[in-house]
């Protein structure tokens, strides 16, 4: 797996006595740069850069998800998938009359979690709601078709 992102701040940081470079992406999310094989990674932390685009080349080590490599990406970045426009091609939500305060914040979590879908290219966008309610019934134990 590849991420190819911008750095918004580099920090340096520790765990039990080694050394690594705290990453935050402009998405918010966060990768440890550490060691790397025979120093390999540690010997490239000078050329992490704020405000520069970089390709994070990742690894996985028992089910953790962890930076083997970085390259530093020139050119311009792909853009970040942004709702289709109009507002109007989303569709609407089912609502009753009346939604209780804890119904209301499972159904914002399942509409989350549904987004979710969507950005990893799960489902389409379109499939959002639809997703959620489907959500809904698994949370509320009910049957899902």
């Amino acid at each position: 797996m590849e991420i190819i992102a911008v750095i918004e701040s580099i920090e340096d940081d520790s765990y039990q006595g080694k050394d690594f470079k705290k990453v935050t992406l402009k998405d918010g999310s966060v990768l440890k740069v550490k060691y790397g094989r025979e120093g390999l990674l540690k010997a490239k932390w000078g050329e992490l850069q704020v405000e520069r685009a970089f390709k994070f080349i990742m690894g996985d080590y028992q089910g953790k998800p962890f930076v083997q490599d970085f390259i530093a990406v020139e050119g311009k970045l792909p853009e970040s998938k942004k709702p289709p426009t109009p507002e109007s091609a989303l569709p609407k939500p089912h609502v009753s009359n009346y939604i209780d305060s804890e119904t209301a914040k499972i159904r914002s979590i399942c509409v989350a979690y549904a987004k979710d879908a969507w950005i990893a290219d799960k489902i389409e966008y379109k499939q959002i709601y639809s997703c959620a309610d489907m959500f809904l019934k698994y949370v509320r134990n009910e049957e899902v078709k």
